[in-house]
C-alpha cells in the first residue's frame, strides 16, 4: 500500500492512469480491512484516487466525493498540508463543474491557510487559484492583480517526477490566465506576447500537463487574434501530445479549439463535428460534464454547443469574431513583463 501511494509520479508520467486507479482502489479496500490503519496513508491514497479520476473521467460527483473524503480525513488527522491539498482539489472540482462562486470560497480558504503558514509556494498557489477564480467570475482587475503578484513570488518549478506530476506548473497556469485577462482588458499585443513566453517556458520543461495547458490557452488567444495558421499549428501540437500520451481530457480541449476555429470561419457543421469526434468520448459519460464546462468557461471560444447560436450570455459578450479587437475592461497602462 505504501508503494502504491509513493509511486504516483511513475503512473502519471507514463499515462498508466486506468491501471493506477485499479491499484489505488485495491489498496484502499485493503486499508479498510486493516485494523488501526495508517490515517496519513489513507489520506494519501484517497487524494491520489481523486486525482486519477479527475484526469481520466472528469468532474463527476463521485470525483468530488473522493476529494471531500480526503478533506475530512486530513482534518481528522490534523495535517495542514493535506488540508490544503484537499482544498485545492475541491477548488479544481468546482471549476470543472462551472460552480465558480464555490470555487472562490475554496480558493479563499486555501489562501487563508497559505497566509498562516507563510510558505512561499503555498502563497503563490493561493494567488494562482484566486486569479483563475476571479477571471472566471469576470473580475478581471482583481484577477490581474493576483496573477501579477503570483509571478513576482519565488517558486521552484514542478519537477517531472514530482508527487503531483499531472498538476500544472504554477507560473505556467498564472501566465496563461494573465494572457487571457490582458486580451479581455484590451491589450492584444501584450496578451499574445505573454502567451508566447508562456509556451516557450512550458516547452523548456519536461512536464506534459503544463505544456498542454500552455498550448490550449495560447490557442484560444490566437483564435481571438484571428491568426488561423498559428491556431492550427498549436491545435495540432496539443492533439498530438494528448493522443501520444492517451490524455482524453486534453484531446477534448484540442477538439474544442478546432470547433472554435471552425465556428469563426462560419463552418458550424464542422464545429459541431469537432466536438462529436470519437476521440472526445474517451472519458465516457464525463464528456457531457466537461462539455458543460466548455459551454460556459470556453463558450466565448466555441458558441456552438447545441445549435448555431452562442450557448451562454458569456458567449454573446466575448470576442469570437475573427480578428476582433477586445474591449478595454478595467484597462491599465502597460504590462511590463514577468
Amino acid at each position: 500500500m505504501n508503494l502504491t501511494a509513493a509511486s504516483a509520479p511513475v503512473w502519471f508520467q507514463n499515462s498508466f492512469l486506468d491501471e493506477y486507479r485499479a491499484r489505488l482502489e485495491r489498496a484502499l479496500q485493503s486499508l479498510k480491512d486493516t485494523p488501526n490503519a495508517d490515517a496519513a496513508l489513507e489520506v494519501h491514497l484517497n487524494g491520489a484516487l481523486g486525482d486519477v479520476l479527475l484526469a481520466t473521467v472528469g468532474f463527476l460527483p463521485y470525483v468530488t466525493a473522493a476529494f471531500n473524503k480526503t478533506l475530512e480525513l486530513a482534518e481528522r488527522l490534523g495535517s495542514v498540508v493535506h488540508q490544503r491539498r484537499a482544498l485545492w482539489r475541491l477548488w479544481a472540482s468546482c471549476i470543472g463543474a462551472s460552480d465558480y462562486r464555490s470555487a472562490l470560497g475554496f480558493a479563499e480558504s486555501f489562501c487563508q491557510s497559505a497566509n498562516n503558514s507563510g510558505d512561499s509556494g503555498a502563497l503563490l498557489a493561493g494567488d494562482r487559484v484566486m486569479a483563475i477564480s476571479h477571471q472566471l467570475l469576470g473580475n478581471y482587475v482583481t484577477a490581474r492583480d493576483h496573477a501579477e503578484r503570483a509571478l513576482q513570488r519565488p517558486v521552484k518549478p514542478v519537477a517531472p517526477a514530482s508527487e503531483y506530476h499531472f498538476h500544472f506548473d504554477h507560473r505556467i497556469a498564472v501566465r496563461a490566465t494573465l494572457g487571457s485577462v490582458l486580451w479581455i482588458q484590451g491589450f492584444p499585443d501584450q496578451a499574445i506576447r505573454v502567451s508566447r513566453e508562456n509556451l516557450e517556458c512550458a516547452q523548456s520543461m519536461d512536464h506534459l500537463w503544463s505544456l498542454c495547458y500552455a498550448l490550449y490557452c495560447m490557442g484560444a488567444v490566437v483564435i481571438w487574434m484571428g491568426d488561423v495558421p498559428e491556431a492550427k499549428r498549436l491545435i495540432a501540437m496539443l492533439l498530438g501530445h494528448s493522443r501520444q500520451h492517451s490524455l482524453g481530457y486534453w484531446q477534448f480541449w484540442g477538439r474544442c479549439l478546432e470547433a472554435g476555429l471552425a465556428r469563426n470561419a462560419g463552418e458550424l457543421k464542422a464545429a459541431r463535428e469537432a466536438l462529436n469526434n470519437p476521440l472526445c468520448t474517451r472519458c465516457g459519460r464525463a464528456v457531457a460534464t466537461i462539455i458543460g464546462y466548455g459551454a460556459q468557461a470556453g463558450c466565448a471560444l466555441l458558441g456552438i454547443a447545441n445549435g448555431d447560436e452562442p450557448c451562454t450570455s458569456l458567449a454573446r459578450s466575448a470576442p469570437h469574431s475573427r480578428g476582433a479587437r477586445p474591449s478595454r475592461v478595467g484597462a491599465r497602462p502597460i504590462y511590463r513583463g514577468v
